[in-house]
Parts: structure tokens; C-alpha cells; sequence
């Protein structure tokens, strides 16, 4: 919101639905003197800021916490200007193996916090919507398929009535990024491919960036730049780099 801010915005609306960080964010603005305006409200209520005339909107580390993809870029769509543009930045890219190895353990720790409240949750949306299923392979499909929101849980107990069996998904382009409770994933992070088809389907284009790192202190000219990239992207598919990054930026713009 500073950087924003700094940059020229006419108005800055910070959000998030932690009180404590709202407050703290309150108090860093009125030190540096910065017309920031915080506001308790959580993602999911993102739609409401409708009428704030908002184009540009920023997250970071956001998305892989979000439940429902699907449903938090319709939102974003509502929120946002006729062509607003939605930069949303994450550190959690299931296609880079260190990525993986680096978060898995943080994975099953939330994974043991919570399972039993997220267990209870399907077990009754099963017990609801499949009434005739008896109670064990109720149980059964409850403790196996918990990788899924609801829209998707539903196709999988159907693919598993049909055919007998639970598939296994080792490679998904297409699932939402977190249990509801927990906030993670136990078995999956965040897959780039994964939130540019949630944005087209809600009505945006979208494009995959790669944060470039400035460590090393080490500067090419644009065009060397230019040239080693669209060499690259001859001889490579455009996917493979999202093998060697950590993280990854997603830029949506309304269609």
C-alpha cells in the first residue's frame, strides 16, 4: 500500500481480516504520514469495494490460502474497474521441487492441527448429498477425497460410483489451493497453470510472470535480455522455466 501509494495512486485501500494487522498498518501510516485507508475485511467480501472505483489491485502470498479460485477471481471481476488489472504474486509454485521440499513439512503440520473438523465437513456433505451410499464407503470416501472443494468433491464420488475407484491426481492443472479450515494443503501446492484457468474463467486474461531476483548485483541491457529469453523460449516450451522458480507472479487483466 506504501509502494502504491509512492507510485502515484490518487487513493489506497488496504485490507485483511486480522484486527491486529489492520491496527498495525493503521499505525505505520499515521507515522510516515501516508493517506492509506485500512480496512478490516476479508477476501471473500472483496466484492463490496464495487463502487470504489478500484484499477489496480495487488496481493501477495495470498492466493494459495484462498479455498475457492474459481470464486475469489469472480469477485475480483466485480471489484474491478472495466479493464482493472489484478497482480497477484505467490512464493508457493508446486512445480519447482525445492518449493515443494521446503514447504512440505509446514503442510503436514496443518495438516495434523485440523483434520478432524475438516473430516467432519465431508462427511456431512456426503451424508447430504449421497444419502444412499452406506456409512462406511461414506467414511471411506470422506478420508480419501480431501483435496477437493465442493463442486469437485461431488465429480469425484460420481467418477467413483461409476467406475469403482479413486483416481489419483499426480499431476493436476485444474484444483483449488486449500482445505477451508487449515488453510493448506496437505498433499498440493499452488500450480501457475492452476490460477491462470481459474482468471480466464472468470473473465479475465491472464499472464504468468517470473520475479526477477536482483541478488547478485549482476545487470544486462534490455535487449540481451530480450534476445536470451525469446532464444529460450525457441528452443524450451514456455512451461519449463516455471520448473526452476520458486515463486511466480500471475497478472489478470478484465476482459
Amino acid at each position: 500500500a506504501i509502494v502504491a501509494k509512492k507510485c502515484g495512486a490518487k487513493k489506497v485501500i488496504a485490507i485483511d481480516q486480522d484486527e491486529h494487522f489492520c491496527n498495525a498498518a493503521k499505525k505505520v501510516s499515521s507515522i510516515i504520514n501516508m493517506d492509506i485507508e485500512v480496512r478490516l475485511l476479508p477476501a471473500e467480501e472483496i466484492a463490496s469495494l464495487k463502487e470504489e472505483n478500484i484499477d489496480i489491485a495487488f496481493s501477495t502470498n495470498f492466493i494459495e490460502h484462498v479455498y475457492d479460485l474459481k470464486d475469489h477471481y469472480k469477485k475480483m471481476n466485480i471489484a474491478l474497474n472495466d479493464n482493472g488489472i489484478y497482480v497477484a504474486e505467490t512464493s508457493l509454485n508446486s512445480l519447482n521441487i525445492n518449493s515443494i521440499r521446503r514447504i512440505r513439512p509446514m503442510h503436514f503440520r496443518a495438516e495434523y492441527a485440523g483434520p478432524e473438523s475438516n473430516y467432519s465437513m465431508r462427511i456431512n456433505f456426503l451424508r447430504k448429498n449421497f444419502n444412499n451410499l452406506p456409512e462406511k464407503e461414506i467414511d471411506f470416501l470422506a478420508k480419501k477425497l480431501y483435496n477437493f472443494a465442493k463442486d469437485d468433491l461431488t465429480k469425484e464420488v460420481n467418477k467413483y460410483l461409476d467406475s469403482g475407484r479413486i483416481k489419483n491426481y499426480y499431476f493436476d492443472l485444474l484444483f483449488n489451493t486449500c482445505e477451508p479450515n487449515s488453510g493448506f494443503y496437505p498433499d498440493k501446492l499452488l500450480n501457475p497453470f492452476s490460477v491462470k484457468r481459474y482468471g480466464k474463467i472468470a473473465g479475465f486474461q491472464s499472464r504468468l510472470c517470473r520475479p526477477v531476483k536482483r541478488e547478485r548485483r549482476i545487470y544486462f541491457p534490455r535487449s540481451i535480455l530480450r534476445y536470451l529469453k525469446n532464444f529460450m523460449n525457441s528452443i524450451f516450451p514456455f512451461w519449463i522455466i516455471y520448473l526452476y522458480t520458486q515463486s511466480f507472479i500471475v497478472i489478470s487483466k478484465k476482459k
